[in-house]
């Protein structure tokens, strides 16, 4: 009985170069190409479940396949320059990059995008890339439609990460503390805000009740003071 053979691009293909089931267990697409062709020639399962092409199509794809159209000419003059001198700036990028990418289906998406270089130890005089893709679709989607509600608010509003910073702030929040558009972001919101108590000695930033809430979801319920930039205080 012939043993069943691996499909293309499978992890438990030779042609993977040795990554074997490793390079299978990332759950981000990681995809890599030839920069001379901009064909494909390792794709994990990641791939496949991202952009919906099965083992048997990414063998036969081209890299260009993935990147919307209107984009493809800016696409083809990179890989043909990281080919040319292998380096290019989303290569030596220090940061994930953000792009748009094309499903099967025609779909669009955003993705976070590192891109590295990669040596075939059967073939080490051909250039290859590297791409460890993350789908951010539905997070950009969220965050548009929360820019669209603090927009449309009349009331103040600030929303803080897990360490009490302001990440984003509508209007009526910069007007009712006197601070200047984009101003509040990226400050600690008590350091900002809630520094002092009425009479204006500190206010301990481990009594703040709205940082507790932002920091380890602590409810508490009090009346807290906030300071306007012009040093007077209002009560919330």
């Amino acid at each position: 009985m012939t043993p069943a053979q691996p499909h293309p691009l499978d992890p438990s293909d030779p042609r993977f170069w040795g990554f074997g089931a490793l390079f299978d267990a990332i759950k981000d697409a990681v995809i890599v190409a030839d920069a001379a062709t901009g064909q494909v020639k390792l794709w994990n399962h990641g791939a496949s479940d991202l952009f919906q092409y099965s083992f048997e199509e990414a063998a036969s794809l081209r890299i260009e396949t993935l990147v919307p159209p209107s984009l493809r000419e800016r696409h083809r003059a990179g890989l043909a320059a990281f080919h040319r001198t292998g380096s290019g700036p989303l290569i030596e990028a220090a940061s994930h990059v953000e792009v748009p990418a094309l499903r099967k289906d025609g779909t669009e998406l955003v993705v976070q995008l590192a891109l590295s270089r990669l040596h075939n130890p059967s073939d080490p005089e051909r250039c290859y890339a590297m791409a460890i893709i993350h789908d951010v679709t539905e997070l950009r989607q969220s965050e548009q439609i929360l820019a669209q509600i603090l927009a449309s608010s009349g009331q103040a509003t600030l929303v803080l990460n897990t360490h009490g910073v302001c990440i984003k702030a509508n209007r009526s929040a910069e007007e009712l503390f006197g601070h200047p558009a984009g101003a509040l972001i990226g400050r600690n919101l008590h350091e900002a805000l809630h520094h002092s108590k009425p009479d204006g000695t500190a206010f301990p930033a481990e009594e703040c009740a709205s940082l507790m809430q932002a920091t380890n979801g602590t409810s508490l319920h009090a009346t807290d003071v906030f300071w306007r930039s012009d040093g007077t205080s209002l009560t919330a």
